[in-house]
């Protein structure tokens, strides 16, 4: 599936979006469905919260003899001032469509971004669709350190963690935070050898305020490592590789994440595994 620089207008009565041409939901929308049925038939819901449903589509291509496979994320407004005065501005499927196209731009791997849909509603806008890549043979970072008690050491003597690291700092440098930036949004292959950025919904482009805001995703990181059972001491070449790509200094980038760090691990005293790994 081939990543282009000119994705191709849908407008329908009910609908409006994007979507990357000559691919299998491309060709699933020519054959007159309606972004309404990517949750029915063949789905696989598997995450369901009050606003946001996420779920894997198997969409016919050819009749009933071919099919693809996407990865759905369906999103309801949180509130009717959002449905009223979303056209002021981006909705949050298109917000994840256009981060995550950015994101390739830049070389930061994340699932390729293949089409967001957003249907109206009389003169309001409401649910809004976002399919991607559904990646096959992945787990995210936290289950794999955990589960596998070597796969840390495996992942930082090939480089991938290294890898992470830089594209990471990437996002940052170019005034982009992740958002949510646990373990658990960072996918890996079963091999450690390649690695993904994953629920964007957060992921936003800062003018002001960029770098404080790239200190807390990063905090929100150091975090995450503790819960899977690492000390600092373990996590500080992965600042280490993070500082080099971005030129800072890390005792100061420390000092900086340090009140967020002591916040978070506040909020989640209780969950922090014991038995830290020295």
């Amino acid at each position: 599936m081939a990543y282009t620089e000119n994705p191709v207008l849908y407008r329908s009565a009910a609908f409006r979006g994007m979507m990357e041409p000559d691919t299998g939901v491309s060709r699933w929308i020519a054959a007159g469905n309606s972004p309404d049925q990517l949750m029915h038939g063949n789905v696989t819901v598997i995450k369901r919260d009050k606003r946001v449903v996420t779920a894997v589509a198997r969409l016919p291509t050819d009749g009933h003899n071919d099919s693809c496979t996407v990865l759905v994320k369906r999103f309801r407004h949180k509130a009717l001032w959002r449905a009223v005065y979303a056209p002021l501005g981006r909705h949050r499927a298109q917000r994840v469509w256009q981060m995550s196209r950015t994101l390739r731009h830049l070389d930061v791997p994340v699932p390729q971004p293949i089409a967001y849909f957003v249907k109206r509603r009389g003169r309001r806008w409401g649910t809004s669709y976002y399919l991607c890549e559904y990646l096959i043979g992945v787990e995210n970072l936290f289950d794999s350190v955990t589960r596998d008690n070597d796969a840390f050491e495996r992942m930082s003597d090939n480089g991938l963690l290294a890898v992470i690291m830089r594209a990471i700092a990437c996002m940052h440098a170019n005034g982009i935070t992740h958002g949510d930036l646990k373990w658990v949004n960072i996918l890996v292959d079963t091999d450690n050898t390649a690695a993904w950025f994953v629920d964007l919904d957060g992921t936003k482009e800062h003018g002001v305020y960029a770098e404080r805001r790239a200190a807390r995703d990063m905090a929100r990181f150091v975090v995450s490592g503790f819960e899977a059972g690492f000390a600092v001491d373990v996590l500080r070449p992965l600042l280490q590789w993070y500082c080099e790509a971005r030129k800072l200094n890390l005792v100061e980038f420390e000092r900086t994440m340090a009140s967020r760090i002591n916040v978070l691990v506040r909020r989640k005293r209780g969950v922090l595994k014991q038995d830290v790994r020295q």
